[in-house]
């Protein structure tokens, strides 16, 4: 007998007491004349952001008088109370079925199921480069569902155009072709690797990674969305953080470790996603790892990022397979020989030979992203600035491994936000590898008091 959502979220255990997300059973509705939702308990509906065959996706401010953020949201990160709130019809969800076959046995599954399964997910998520589902309103004696989840307000990185065959970026700064430079595709892969390597860590696998579900934020981070066919592998052993992260001054080490042989886990035989970002073994009809297919799939989004094109397509699914497990890639002639190195080894048709995401962030193409990422430097104006070094090595706390990169600006507006930068950046190493901040600094008043021991971290591996 298959078991109903309620049941089915009790089997991931401790996030329903630790969830950041707050789980509210009454909604309160306001509509105007023409049926639309103008107010829905402490948020205002001020538009539609979107809507498909069975939600629709309305931007709402949370009213002035509430204006407490959050649990895990960051203090003063949406100083415009904006969220975007999924809205779902659940007796649409409910009619909504299909059916998968495991072996000989078939199973019919409904798309409430599906999104029931989201929300179990994304409880689990806390992360800067993937969007956060901050509150759910499910009240027994409505239809409705409501997700409430993080607003990021330059929306998708690139557009497909059917017309051309071709992405474009949607962030107001197209160039005639509509693609990103080699320099902010970097940014956005490091940004990439880091929201994979917490889903990972976790034993989560997207499965749908594209361009339509990567958002750009108004800071020029890019945050995973879409969790709708995303896995969770509940039999895997949680590993706790410290176990890890446990490197010491090669924090790095540890992150290849855990994920270096990742092509093993996470066995997966029903496909999911979209077929032109299907990596080579997933178009063969055997198990493989929902991670090292993640893995292909960021691959592809970075081909996307600095040409604009895909590597594969075409209108028969049977061509468009042969073509993937062929894998010959077209590198154009002006890209550079670390983009075209780190291309070829992230999209290895052999899943065992794949790099992992640990190789992929120490890869050369990634250095000067990696620093930018951990000072804090914002990724929208990266062409434009002047770059210089800042030693950090002299302050009393823990010590960044690189120095950090900083825009070139006034001497005193600089070192009046060197101190905020250094935080930004220890704040994106904790998220990004897991580490614990507060017992770094606890470790920080013992290091002042023997002044003997060094601890040092990885600023962005």
């Amino acid at each position: 007998m298959s078991k109903s959502p309620e049941q089915r979220r009790e089997k991931f255990g401790a996030e329903k007491n630790t969830s950041h997300v707050l789980s509210t059973t009454h909604a309160s509705e306001e509509f105007d004349s023409d049926g639309g939702i103008v107010h829905l308990n402490q948020f205002t509906v001020l538009s539609t952001l979107g809507s498909g065959s069975f939600a629709t996706v309305k931007l709402a401010r949370k009213d002035s008088s509430n204006k407490t953020s959050y649990e895990g949201e960051p203090e003063g990160s949406n100083p415009d109370g904006l969220y975007a709130v999924k809205i779902l019809n659940k007796s649409v969800l409910k009619r909504m079925r299909t059916m998968t076959r495991e072996g000989r046995k078939m199973t019919v599954h409904t798309a409430y199921e599906k999104v029931d399964e989201e929300i179990s997910v994304m409880k689990r998520l806390n992360h800067p480069n993937l969007v956060m589902l901050h509150e759910v309103i499910d009240d027994d004696n409505d239809d409705k569902l409501f997700m409430v989840l993080e607003y990021v307000i330059k929306g998708e990185i690139m557009s497909f155009d059917e017309s051309t065959l071709s992405y474009t970026r949607n962030d107001g700064l197209a160039q005639i072709s509509g693609h990103f430079d080699e320099d902010h595709a970097s940014h956005f892969f490091v940004d990439l690797m880091h929201g994979l390597a917490y889903l990972h860590m976790h034993h989560i696998c997207h499965r749908d990674l594209k361009p339509e579900n990567i958002l750009l934020h108004s800071d020029g981070h890019i945050k995973i969305t879409d969790f709708g066919v995303s896995h969770f592998f509940s039999d895997e052993r949680l590993v706790p953080l410290d176990e890890r992260h446990s490197g010491g001054a090669n924090g790095h080490d540890s992150i290849d470790k855990h994920l270096q042989s990742m092509d093993a886990q996470g066995k997966l035989t029903k496909t999911e996603g979209t077929w032109c970002f299907w990596s080579p073994e997933m178009c063969k009809s055997e198990p493989f790892s929902g991670y090292s297919a993640d893995i292909w799939a960021a691959g592809i989004c970075l081909y996307v990022f600095v040409t604009g094109k895909l590597p594969f397509y075409s209108e028969s699914p049977t061509d468009l397979f042969d073509l993937i497990e062929k894998a010959n890639i077209t590198y154009p002639k002006d890209m550079s020989e670390d983009l075209a190195d780190i291309l070829k080894n992230v999209l290895n048709v052999d899943p065992s030979q794949r790099s992992s995401i640990g190789d992929l962030l120490n890869h050369s193409y990634c250095d000067e992203a990696k620093s930018n990422r951990a000072s804090g430097q914002h990724g929208e104006n990266l062409k434009n600035s002047a770059r210089r070094r800042v030693s950090i090595d002299d302050l009393d706390s823990v010590e960044i491994k690189k120095a950090i990169t900083m825009k070139s600006r006034p001497l005193g507006k600089m070192l009046s936000n060197l101190g905020r930068q250094i935080s930004m950046g220890r704040k994106s190493v904790e998220h990004s590898l897991g580490l614990d901040v507060q017992k770094l600094e606890d470790e920080e008043i013992d290091l002042k008091k023997d002044g003997k021991r060094k601890i040092t971290f990885c600023a962005c591996s």
